[in-house]
C-alpha cells in the first residue's frame, strides 16, 4: 500500500487552505459580531455604574457555543447533492477530509481564539482608560476552557457528518435528553444502594455519607472518559461515516 494514497503532506496543505478560503468570510462575520457584543457587555457597567469590566466569562461562553456550531457543520457540504459530488471528487483520502477539518476547526480555531482573545483585551483596555479611567484587567484565558472545548469538538465533530440537517440542534437535543436520562439513572441507583443523599447546606455541598470513596471513584472514572476516550471515539466514528458516504 503506498503511503501517500492514505495521506500528503502537499494535499493536505492544499486542502487546509482551500478551506481556509472557502469559510474565512463567516468567519469574519462572526469575529465582528463577537468584537461587538463583548464591547458592550465591556462598556455597558462602565455607563451605568462607572465600572467597566472586561467579560472574560462570557468570552469563555462565546468562544466554545461559536465553535461548537463551526464543528456542528463542519461537513455540511457531504449532505448537498452537488456539493457532495464535488467534495467526494475532489482528490484525497478520507483521512486528509478528517484531518483538514479537525485542524481547521479545532486546532487553528484554537488558536485564533487565544489571540483573539488577546487582541480583545488590549482593546477594552484602552477603551476603558480613555472612557472611564479606569486600568485593569489582565489577559487570562483559562485552560480549562480548551480542554473541554476540545472534548466537545469530537461530539460535534461527529455530528456534522452523521446528521444532514440541523446538526447544532439534534445534537443540542440529543445531550440534554441523555442527561437527563443519566440523571435520572443515577439518582436512582444512589438511592437503591445507600438510600438517601444529603445536602449539607448551601456551602457545606454533597455529603455521601460512608461511602464518598465510591462516590469519588465514579467521578475519576468519568473524568478519564471524558478527557482521554470520547475525542478518539467520537473521531474514530467521525472517520467510519465518511468512509461510508457513496458518490
Amino acid at each position: 500500500m503506498n503511503f501517500k494514497n492514505i495521506i500528503s503532506i502537499r494535499r493536505l496543505g492544499l486542502h487546509i487552505k482551500k478551506e481556509i478560503y472557502t469559510k474565512y468570510r463567516s468567519g469574519l462575520i462572526a469575529i465582528g459580531a463577537v468584537t461587538g457584543i463583548l464591547v458592550v457587555i465591556d462598556l455597558l457597567p462602565g455607563m451605568l455604574a462607572g465600572k467597566p469590566q472586561i467579560p472574560n466569562g462570557a468570552f469563555y461562553t462565546i468562544f466554545i457555543l461559536l465553535g461548537l456550531f463551526f464543528s456542528s457543520r463542519a461537513f455540511s457540504e457531504i449532505h448537498d447533492e452537488q456539493e457532495g459530488l464535488r467534495y467526494l471528487t475532489t482528490p484525497g483520502s478520507e483521512l486528509e477530509r478528517i484531518l483538514t477539518k479537525l485542524i481547521v476547526t479545532n486546532l487553528i480555531y484554537i488558536i485564533l481564539g487565544v489571540i483573539y482573545f488577546y487582541l480583545v483585551t488590549l482593546l477594552l483596555k484602552g477603551m476603558n482608560l480613555f472612557f472611564f479611567d479606569v486600568s485593569g484587567g489582565e489577559y487570562s484565558f483559562q485552560r480549562d476552557v480548551i480542554k473541554n472545548y476540545f472534548v466537545l469538538h469530537s461530539v460535534f465533530f461527529f455530528g456534522s457528518v452523521y446528521f444532514k440537517s440541523y446538526q447544532t440542534i439534534k445534537l443540542l437535543f440529543s445531550g440534554f435528553v441523555i442527561f437527563i436520562i443519566l440523571t435520572i439513572y443515577s439518582v436512582i441507583n444512589t438511592r437503591i444502594i445507600f438510600g438517601s443523599l444529603h445536602l449539607n447546606g448551601l456551602k457545606g455541598g454533597l455529603s455521601f455519607g460512608k461511602y464518598p470513596e465510591y462516590f469519588q471513584g465514579i467521578y475519576d472514572t468519568l473524568s478519564f472518559i471524558f478527557r482521554w476516550v470520547l475525542v478518539p471515539y467520537f473521531w474514530s466514528l467521525t472517520y467510519l461515516r465518511l468512509k461510508e458516504q457513496e458518490v
